[in-house]
């Protein structure tokens, strides 16, 4: 309790406003315990102090809905599957499952199949055999399985997420238990309660027609009663057409609803549960569905996303690792806007490793701020780095991270940001038909669906990325949900809280004959209907002519970008160009309407090719109106004119911007007298310039120890002989493995509810320091050093830590000295069950160097020079490292300071020990302010993020941008034992320069 409550202490310092109290690996407190709650309430107590939101969290990790395994400890609310397969189930398992009170009369085994293809591998003919009966071509057998219980579910499954009374006793759970312990905070101090990654059995499909698979799709006990009640039919005798494609090209309408339905059985069963027992007891719901972005994922998983955020009173998306999902946060965002939602949440930052810097975190932020993102949850904060909780999707938003104080200078920007893009109402006057129920259509043997359906998903990623960078704020429509939205069709087309002046409709195969209802409707009131592409041909995946004759009387384009930004032009109301005439294809916006103003937020959407270099273009902004227009700096809160230039009905604005760029600009109506404000060139006058010599090699200071990396060791169990040297966290996944236990990765079970049982194995490490020099005052760091017995070249030593490293469960003991030459390392650990055997460190005032796979310990160098700091003696380096910059000022003046290029995650600039700013973006440069002549120190303060050090070292695999807790434990060419340093430090000379005074 005392470790989390400092914790929120220091999350209040670097500007966050609340926090997420979330279950990450290495958890040994009894999930939903009484003491598990009393931390939930201490935590709630302390953000009620410190004037802060405590956010909660509905599960043990995630995916949410299995309560730690509660909930599935029940075998009725355990996962289901229907396999359907060329081999028989076994007999056992069946024996099994009818025991069970769940399925006692319920379908279980669904028999035999008679399965007749034609030589494309088409389904021709097919029939459910009865007893005895004889087939004519291949026999399948369709059965329902049960999830067998994993380590990855605390040794239980994960949940039934189609049945509603599953969903039930997850709520009654969870839920209830934080209402109990938390409720008077419900809507005060606990605004919300996040959702994780919800989702049903992966669909799965045939490689080929042909082959002999075994499929695996989604099922509950009672799906096939549900199926019958809403279409009138079996779904159980169809299930071939589920698999395979059907002659001719002819669509299965089986297929259609059976993926319909799943989605309408698990939106019903999971959002719109958890959600309105939310609403009623004065909680948001928030959090986000699994894998959103593509049609393939949301059909796999979810059937499609955008029908579960009505559930959500906050809806949000998940946006971990470097990358852009524009459909993933134009799904959420268009719900948030049709349903009048208050805000839009991402989890986002996670996933990227240590080295992911300040300027990563804002245009990563920025990007998704134009997107609607208005609460941003950043992935993660660890209570503790102990044991395999260091390898959960670094870096840490907290104390361990060398820059945790400094975050203000990110965070503050954000809530700048928000504040304006949480005022007024979008201005989108385009809907955009959601294609995903034609993929349905397509959702056959790879084989035979692969180009068209990839094709959907060009479209579906095109469509998007041409309206958002053409200029086009849109939003997407929802068959499923439209109904609701839309009672009926008018002109604009008004879906929940929007209206829409056109609606495109993107080259999809079938449309519901809601949505051609009311598609027509609102085109004979006027509206601007576009088709682009072919005419559907279908309606309700049954051939019609209703769609086509829609068509008909619509708008009609090719799929392409310049088609539909042509047609759109009298829809525009703003346009965004480079200097030499071109549309701009990075910048994203968004525009909102407050009162009688507007705001317009403009950002970078693409991270650069070379973060290192200061480039920019001349941004020509076209805003539609006569506009007064006025500067909000987010990142200083300085608000200043803009100039600029009105004509014809609209107003333009230029403004330099560089790679990680964004501009927040408010828009108030023009005067009657009131003419073009016109732009102020700065003319130079009164200043002369002095460059300012530095040298190339300068003194240094280092805010930590330097490190050397113990991370391979041979070993020995239990009293064997010593094995060869091995990478530690290999050598731990080989034992246990010898003692047939589970592995730990990111997918063991938590250590509380792993039985901790007396510890009767123990593990021996040997270590071989190699040094070039002798050393007084060094130090080891490891974890639970107390438990250890450490043997330093043949002598025993204290294992009573004084202090620690970076974390506070990495402790340190003292090392009396280091010889020349070869020294001689041995611990003694416990090995058990809940256990880890994780790297050391040497801490002290000495150098490194790495050679391949070998590590020496060298001379620290006195001076360091511009470049790697990785091959000057600070290989394994992380923390703060300050560059010296003794300079002579040969007159008074205001003093200027640039570093072209630099790795790390911010530079810090002092003034004779005093900060003055920070270098972050582009162009790198600072102004250090007024200076009197004379010496001057000016200290570059690089903070070095702690990746070399704790980051994936051995993972070969350059091209891999997902560090999850596998990228430690790689094989294969993608594991080597030669260490695999990442590039840290100021990269080029800093260049100075005194503005002279008049």
């Amino acid at each position: 309790e005392k470790e989390l409550l400092r914790q929120i202490e220091e999350l209040k310092e670097m500007g966050f406003g609340g926090f997420h109290m979330h279950c990450r690996a290495g958890m040994s407190t009894e999930y939903l315990s009484d003491d598990f709650m009393k931390l939930i309430k201490a935590c709630v107590k302390k953000a009620k102090k410190e004037d802060m939101l405590a956010w909660l969290y509905d599960e043990d990790r995630w995916p949410s809905g299995f309560a730690g395994g509660i909930v599935t400890q029940d075998v009725r609310y355990r996962k289901r599957l229907l396999v359907f397969s060329p081999e028989p189930p076994d007999a056992d398992t069946l024996l099994a499952l009818r025991g069970h009170d769940i399925v006692k009369g319920a379908h279980i085994d669904y028999g035999r199949f008679d399965i007749i293809l034609n030589d494309q591998g088409e389904l021709v003919r097919y029939r459910r055999l009865k007893e005895g009966e004889e087939a004519e071509g291949e026999v399948y057998y369709a059965y329902v399985a049960i999830n067998e219980p994993t380590p990855r579910f605390n040794n239980q499954t994960y949940v039934d997420t189609l049945n509603p009374e599953a969903i039930k006793r997850f709520i009654e759970v969870t839920y209830e238990a934080y209402k109990k312990s938390v409720g008077k905070e419900f809507d005060r101090t606990v605004p919300a309660i996040f959702t994780d990654e919800p989702q049903f059995t992966t669909k799965l499909r045939l490689s080929y027609a042909k082959s002999k698979e075994h499929i695996k799709l989604p099922w509950t006990d009672d799906l096939e009663e549900s199926f019958v009640a809403a279409y009138g039919e079996s779904l159980i005798d169809s299930i071939p057409e589920l698999i395979w494609n059907l002659p001719g090209g002819e669509v299965s309408v089986a297929r259609y609803r059976y993926h319909a339905h799943v989605c309408q059985r698990f939106t019903n069963a999971f959002a719109d549960q958890c959600g309105a027992w939310c609403k009623n007891n004065g909680l948001a719901l928030t959090g986000h569905m699994m894998e959103e972005p593509t049609l393939k994922s949301q059909t796999g998983m979810l059937g499609e996303a955008m029908p579960s955020y009505r559930g959500f009173q906050i809806p949000g998306i998940d946006m971990l690792r470097a990358r852009f999902e524009f459909n993933t946060a134009k799904q959420c965002q268009s719900a948030v806007r049709q349903y009048g939602r208050e805000a839009m949440m991402s989890e986002l930052y996670g996933v990227t490793s240590w080295d992911f810097d300040f300027r990563d975190y804002k245009i990563a932020g920025d990007w998704q701020a134009a997107m609607g993102v208005t609460v941003r949850v950043p992935h993660l904060s660890w209570v503790s780095m102990e044991g395999e909780a260091k390898r959960d999707y670094p870096a840490t938003f907290g104390y361990q991270s060398p820059w945790y104080k400094k975050f203000r200078y990110v965070e503050d920007h954000f809530a700048r940001l928000n504040t304006a893009l949480t005022r007024g109402k979008p201005v989108v006057r385009i809907g955009v038909i959601h294609p995903i129920e034609s993929y349905w259509l397509n959702f056959g043997p790879e084989e035979q669906s692969a180009l068209i359906c990839s094709e959907l998903e060009s479209n579906f990623s095109n469509i998007s990325r041409w309206l958002l960078f053409g200029g086009y704020d849109f939003d997407y429509i929802c068959e499923t949900t439209l109904p609701e939205l839309c009672p009926k069709g008018c002109a604009p087309l008004t879906v929940g809280k929007m209206s829409y002046d056109a609606v495109i409709v993107p080259a999809c195969q079938t449309l519901r004959s809601s949505t051609v209802e009311r598609l027509e409707a609102f085109r004979l009131a006027g509206g601007t209907l576009i088709f682009m592409g072919d005419t559907p041909t279908l309606m309700d995946a049954i051939p019609s002519d209703a769609p086509k004759k829609l068509y008909e009387i619509s708008e009609r384009i090719p799929f392409s970008r310049a088609a539909v930004l042509a047609a759109l032009e009298e829809l525009r109301e703003i346009e965004l160009r480079r200097d030499e005439g071109v549309y701009t294809d990075d910048i994203l916006y968004q525009m909102r309407q407050d009162g009688d103003d507007r705001w317009v937020f403009l950002c970078k959407a693409k991270f650069p090719g070379n973060k290192d270099l200061s480039r920019s273009y001349t941004l020509r902004v076209k805003v539609k109106g006569e506009w007064s227009v006025t500067l909000y700096n987010t990142q200083n809160g300085e608000i200043t004119e803009q100039p600029a230039d009105v004509r014809g009905g609209w107003t333009y604005i230029s403004k330099r911007m560089y790679e990680y760029d964004s501009f927040l600009f408010r828009l108030s109506p023009m005067k009657e007298k009131e003419g073009s404000a016109e732009t102020v060139t700065a003319s130079g006058k009164g200043s002369n310039k002095l460059v300012i010599a530095t040298k190339n090699l300068v003194p240094y200071t280092r805010g930590e120890s330097n490190a050397l990396l113990l991370d391979m060791a041979e070993y020995a169990l239990d009293g064997e002989e010593y094995r060869d040297r091995e990478e530690l966290l290999r050598i731990d996944t080989e034992c246990r493995r010898r003692l047939d236990w589970a592995v730990l990765s990111g997918g063991a079970a938590q250590p509380w509810c792993i039985e901790n049982e007396p510890i009767v194995h123990h593990l021996k490490l040997r270590f071989r320091v190699n040094s070039e020099m002798r050393i007084y005052g060094a130090r080891l760091a490891m974890e639970n050093p107390d438990r250890a017995e450490i043997v330093w070249n043949g002598v025993a030593l204290s294992n009573q830590a004084k202090d620690y490293y970076v974390d506070r469960s990495i402790r340190t003991v003292r090392i009396p000295i280091i010889k020349k030459g070869e020294n001689i390392l041995e611990l003694t650990l416990p090995f058990g069950k809940r256990t880890a055997t994780e790297w050391c460190y040497i801490l002290g005032s000495f150098g490194t160097r790495v050679v391949g796979s070998e590590t020496v310990i060298t001379t620290l160098p006195d001076v360091l020079g511009y470049g790697n700091i990785v091959h000057q003696g600070l290989s394994f380096y992380s923390g703060t490292l300050d560059y010296l910059l003794d300079v002579d000022v040969p007159a008074d003046g205001e003093l200027r300071l640039r570093v072209p290029q630099y790795r790390g995650t911010l530079i810090e600039v002092l003034l004779d020990g005093e900060t003055v700013g920070e270098i972050v973006y582009p162009p790198y440069d600072l102004s250090i302010g007024k200076i009197r002549a004379g010496a001057h120190r000016v200290t570059l303060r690089l903070y070095v993020p702690r990746t070399n050090g704790f980051g994936p070292v051995h993972l070969a695999d350059e091209k891999c941008v997902h560090i999850s807790p596998g990228a430690w434990r790689t094989k294969g060419d993608s594991f080597g034992y030669e260490y695999h340093l990442q590039t840290e430090g100021i990269l080029t000379k800093p260049m100075l320069e005194l503005l002279l005074d008049e």
